[in-house]
């Protein structure tokens, strides 16, 4: 091997190293970034996934509780309102009065 070709060989190594520590870079951000959603709340991932369109209500909206409401309504008739959503509910109630 002469010295152009294995000049050429440590290029093509350091490159590699490069692209791979930006890949590793681009998850670690991706990761960051999908925690920093799951905070704000879990379905909003799922729903990022699914590329679905989601809104957002604040509890100091005017509208909060009756949103929550219909929401509640919905849950209840699918029967998939659990008792932590009861007491979440329940609080919310209480905060709004």
């Amino acid at each position: 091997m002469n010295i152009n070709e294995a000049m050429r060989q440590e290029r093509m190594i350091e490159n590699a190293a490069k692209q791979e520590i930006r890949a590793e870079r681009a998850e670690a951000e991706c990761e960051y970034l999908r925690k920093l959603i799951e905070r704000v709340h879990p379905r909003v991932w799922k729903l990022v996934d699914k590329q679905r369109d989601f809104i957002v209500i604040g509890e100091h909206e005017p509208y909060y509780m009756n949103a929550y409401a219909m929401i509640r309504e919905h849950e209840i008739s699918k029967g998939t309102w659990t008792e932590e959503d009861r007491v979440a509910y329940a609080a919310a109630q209480l905060s709004s009065a």
